[in-house]
């Protein structure tokens, strides 16, 4: 039981620290121009805030 616990909180560590590269990879795309981008970003951060 707890090893499945200990699997389950690699893989949400793994998710979470793609969601976090992709992020800073939308954010350096979208540094120089707002709008549609911007939102994205907002909302992979709120993504993010869920783990």
């Amino acid at each position: 039981m707890h090893q499945i616990v200990q699997n389950i909180q690699s893989i949400l560590a793994k998710l979470r620290f793609t969601l976090l590269s992709r992020m800073r990879i939308l954010l350096t795309l979208t540094s120089d121009s707002g709008g549609e981008g911007t939102r994205a970003c907002y909302n992979l951060m709120n993504i993010n805030a869920l783990f």
